[in-house]
């Protein structure tokens, strides 16, 4: 893999990790609404539950997704910085040759 590109590809993968939180959070929670009114759980109970469980989806996957894309931030400027020393290298080494 282009190690340029490893940030990048990291930073796009948390966005579509988020995506798919905040999707599977909105499923999940009205699955569990579902269930828990069909078992006999009072409307209003099973509705707070829904978004007790959404919510918690939703910030886990905001966690992860932040932490995902700050490790894919990092990894770009690491790649900025091997670049620019690989540079500095051979700006010095033709120097000492000439």
């Amino acid at each position: 893999m282009n190690t340029g590109r490893r940030g990048l590809i990291l930073k796009w993968t948390a966005g579509l990790l988020g995506m798919l939180a905040i999707g599977g959070g909105n499923i999940l929670g009205t699955i569990v609404q579902r269930v828990m009114y069909a078992d006999g759980m009072v409307w209003e109970n099973a509705e707070l539950l829904r978004w007790c469980v959404t919510g918690g989806v939703w910030l886990i996957g905001l966690i992860v997704c932040a932490l995902a894309y700050a490790l894919g931030a990092a990894l770009e400027k690491i790649d900025i910085l091997e670049m620019w020393l690989s540079s500095l290298d051979t700006a010095v080494r033709n120097r000492q040759d000439s």
